[in-house]
């Protein structure tokens, strides 16, 4: 196997940046913005309070953005219209299989190794897993 034309970190930082920029355009594509995605994937799973939806949502225009157009219904309890779940969903579908591409491209005997080598350098840097909510 010949030698990597750079260093691991370079590739690390390409990857990490190619696939946020895929990311953001996928949800341009479709029309919704990150805190909007954030609203979106929340109420994916269920209902939410209408201050769970605020907390996901970067500011009121998000919301009325979503709610004008259909895909969810606002008040104390804040739910995905069919036609909200629909768009949801077929963006989840999209959206997952750009964050499948590593388990893609990684060969299965070699998944394990590479996470343990990301996470012990994402701890060695400060992160610390946060115990779900």
């Amino acid at each position: 196997m010949t030698e990597p034309s750079h260093p691991l970190g370079f590739w690390v930082a390409l990857v990490g940046r190619m696939l946020d920029e895929r990311l953001e355009t996928a949800l341009e594509e479709h029309g919704v913005t990150h805190a909007q995605w954030q609203v979106l994937a929340l109420l994916r799973r269920g209902p939410a309070d209408a201050q769970q939806v605020q907390d996901a949502a970067d500011d009121s225009d998000d919301l009325g953005e979503l709610i004008e157009s259909g895909w969810i219904l606002h008040g104390e309890i804040v739910t995905l219209t069919d036609r909200g779940r629909t768009a949801t969903d077929a963006l989840a579908e999209v959206l997952e299989s750009i964050g499948s591409l590593l388990e893609r491209v990684v060969a299965p005997e070699d998944a394990d190794a590479v996470a343990r080598t990301l996470e012990a350098a994402a701890r060695e840097l400060g992160w610390a897993e946060q115990p779900p909510a």
